[in-house]
């Protein structure tokens, strides 16, 4: 399985995920945020670059299933709103979609490495 820092941000149904860097960062600290108690402190540190960190497939399903309840219950909506409310940062973009593309990803990865 692969994982790409690189590219437009789409999903190749658990094969490939690509987002660049403007992209790619917002969407890994909201999910390390709300997915603390999933990922160990050396993956969420190792998300932030694509130096080959692990997700197992256990890990990649739940990751999913937190998504899928945040966008259920509306978070990432609400959160999306106050982060352009706020600002954002500069060049950096939080977007439902691509919340959307890595759940899907995630759910049909079998587990992943952030290269």
């Amino acid at each position: 399985m692969g994982f790409d820092l690189e590219g437009n941000g789409d999903s190749d149904r658990g094969k490939y995920f690509r987002n660049n860097i403007w992209y790619w960062h917002p969407l890994w600290s909201y999910v390390c945020t709300n997915c603390e108690d999933i990922l160990t402190k050396e993956e969420m540190e190792g998300g932030s670059f694509n130096d080959g960190i692990e997700i197992s497939p256990i890990k990649a399903m739940q990751i999913a299933n937190r998504l899928a309840e945040l966008l259920i219950e509306g978070k990432v909506s609400d959160y999306i709103k106050e982060y352009y409310r706020v600002g954002g940062v500069s060049n950096y973009s939080f977007q439902e979609d691509n919340v959307v593309n890595f759940m899907n990803f995630c759910g049909e990865s079998k587990g992943f490495e952030i290269w």
